[in-house]
């Protein structure tokens, strides 16, 4: 079974997100602080870690580093949730070259959009591709 880690900070779409994972046949953990989500990340083995953008703009960029590095070494799939103004702070600025990005608003739909493209043919059920 493949496990998603997602850290947002809007703890209305927890549930939807957890659920619509969960459909896809997903261990989902939800954690909504981004320390906890780094000490966790660094105990287990995941196939996708979700971060809002938000939790990057941390007062400890030594957290957005070890996230960094995490990820590479565990060779973890990391999508950055963003609006479009945040996408562009993320060129140049943050050290993730290999991430991935899902523009913001973010629905459950649409971050389990992303996991089918990203790994086709791996989940449970089909996405509709309705917009």
């Amino acid at each position: 079974m493949l496990e998603v880690l997602v850290t947002i900070r809007d703890r209305d779409n927890h549930d939807k997100i957890k659920g619509e994972f969960e459909k896809l046949g997903m261990n989902v953990h939800m954690i909504a602080s981004f320390s906890s989500a780094i000490d966790f990340l660094a105990v287990r083995n995941l196939d996708f870690v979700f971060v809002d953008f938000s939790c990057l703009s941390t007062p400890r960029p030594d957290l957005v580093q070890k996230l960094n590095q995490l990820t590479k070494a565990k060779k973890v799939h990391l999508i950055i949730m963003a609006t479009a103004e945040e996408r562009a702070r993320l060129r140049g600025t943050l050290p993730f070259h290999e991430a991935d990005v899902v523009v913001k608003p973010v629905t459950a739909e649409t971050l389990s959009k992303k996991l089918v493209q990203i790994r086709p043919g791996e989940f449970k059920i089909p996405i509709s591709n309705k917009s």
